[in-house]
């Protein structure tokens, strides 16, 4: 497992877990990030910027720091 701002551009794999903050976890799942969802990290704004994900259902945008506290488990195809 993997926190989501370790994964590479293109890589993809589940949602396990949001650590950290509760209210990062609620903003998360209001958003449609569900634990067992297939994201897939596409790209990062330079110097550092947001991370461009995709969801089953959306394309949300997280800062680098909110990225760090989402666990994704590579391992599920």
């Amino acid at each position: 497992m993997k926190s989501l701002d370790h994964l590479k551009s293109g890589q993809s794999g589940r949602l396990a877990s949001v650590s950290g903050d509760p209210a990062l976890a609620q903003r998360l799942m209001a958003m449609g990030l569900l634990p067992g969802q297939p994201l897939v990290r596409r790209q990062q704004a330079p110097l550092s910027g947001p991370i461009k994900i995709h969801s089953a259902s959306s394309v949300i945008a997280l800062r680098t720091k909110d990225a760090a506290c989402v666990v994704v488990n590579t391992q599920c195809p």
